[in-house]
């Protein structure tokens, strides 16, 4: 006969054996992830691999990238592949995690989360829910965060966060060395101001992101633009706004876009970009 001593032992027993199971997978699958992730030397692509990886670990996330003073979404799980911008003076939440650049938890509501976000992001939950954004911080800036709602292991997903900055503060390292800045003109990169260098870096950084955008939500056109050696056709509308958008916004500055067309949309043959493709920006 089973004594009641006897029972609870083999209870916590059992208890012990799940959590230490429960840890191990969680352990493995974050290997997984962060091997993946070393494999992955494309921003966007990283940031959708990370926001693929929590399955385990929420029902819903998405990942969002800041431009000026919107947050917009990238990449996204169990949201029905929802693309918008939302302003950060209309999300709290989001304001809050890009200003202390911490971790943020929140109650769904509109003025956290905004009118437009609220809605795909409640969608079959109570609505006192609890939302999770956890930021990536690159070299002191929050570049992209990790939304997260469901069922939240925080402590994991804020880990595949850190990982995710770290990996991608690597990526631009690279990209740094291996495309060196190269102003106009004469004037040598040690010869810039600091602004004139941090400008430099923005351009760079802004070219980057926007070619990541054309690989990750129109990679069956890149793909068809490839084979047709036609990228700038099949591609026009997403090029044409880009190019208009860094010429505005980076006036003087070398065509870092081009440069990003070039290298990773056209593999460094300007042949399939198309004899119609208008060129660097003077």
């Amino acid at each position: 006969m089973m004594t009641t001593g006897s029972w609870r032992e083999d209870l916590d027993t059992a208890v012990t054996a799940a959590r230490r199971e429960s840890v191990l997978e969680s352990a493995e699958t974050l290997k997984q992830i962060v091997r993946r992730l070393r494999q992955t030397e494309d921003e966007a692509r990283a940031l959708s691999l990370v926001v693929n990886a929590t399955g385990p670990f929420c029902k819903k996330a998405a990942v969002f990238v800041f431009d000026r003073e919107q947050a917009r979404v990238l990449a996204s799980r169990g949201l029905d592949e929802v693309q918008l911008a939302i302003d950060l003076k209309q999300a709290a939440a989001f304001y809050s995690a890009v200003e202390t650049q911490d971790p943020v938890i929140a109650i769904a509501t509109e003025t956290e989360l905004s009118k437009e976000f609220f809605r795909p992001a409640i969608e079959g939950f109570a609505g006192d829910e609890r939302v999770f954004l956890f930021p990536i911080v690159v070299k002191g800036a929050v570049v992209a965060a990790i939304f997260a709602m469901g069922d939240v292991q925080a402590p994991i997903v804020e880990m595949l966060a850190e990982v995710t900055a770290a990996h991608l503060g690597s990526i631009r390292q690279v990209a740094l060395v291996t495309v060196p800045p190269e102003p106009k003109g004469s004037e040598r990169w040690e010869d810039l101001s600091a602004e004139q260098k941090a400008q430099h870096l923005r351009a760079q950084r802004f070219a980057r992101l926007k070619v990541s955008e054309m690989r990750v939500y129109h990679g069956d056109a890149v793909r068809r633009g490839i084979r047709r050696s036609d990228l700038y056709l099949t591609l026009k509308p997403q090029i044409d706004e880009a190019r208009e958008a860094y010429a505005k916004e980076f006036p003087g500055v070398p065509d870092y876009f081009y440069l990003e067309v070039l290298g990773n949309l056209a593999k460094n043959d300007d042949r399939l970009l198309g004899p119609l493709f208008p060129g660097p920006i003077v």
